[in-house]
């Protein structure tokens, strides 16, 4: 029992995993999770995620944040592994544009969210 134990921790704390799950809390807590439980938005009741002219951030529109965080910093990863690919011209400029779309996609997608909270 304390073998599988050691194998799972060892696992866990693979450098790789303990960045990623940084990576994850911190995208987390910069779409405003501690502004979520410290002011108790109200609740969703409806299909819209973003509720414009409302001054309070609700839980679905941190998810969301969280999330185009989360894309922004893909976008960040896909253009920095670009140098490990460098004898491959073709993938290197496929992975270098993939990454740049993803990162002004999400980044255009959070100043439209932010526009619309106005």
């Amino acid at each position: 029992m304390s073998s599988r134990i050691s194998v799972w921790l060892e696992k866990l704390l693979e450098p790789r995993i303990v960045a990623l799950t940084a990576v994850v809390l911190a995208s987390v807590i910069a779409g405003g999770f501690a502004y979520v439980l410290a002011h108790r938005p109200p609740p969703m009741a409806g299909t819209r995620i973003v509720w414009p002219s409302l001054n309070v951030e609700t839980s679905s529109e941190m998810i969301v944040v969280a999330f185009l965080y989360l894309l922004g910093f893909a976008g960040l990863w896909m253009m920095y592994e670009a140098a490990k690919y460098k004898h491959r011209g073709e993938y290197v400029t496929q992975y270098l544009l993939g990454g740049l779309t993803v990162l002004v996609l999400s980044f255009l997608m959070l100043v439209i969210m932010a526009s619309a909270m106005k």
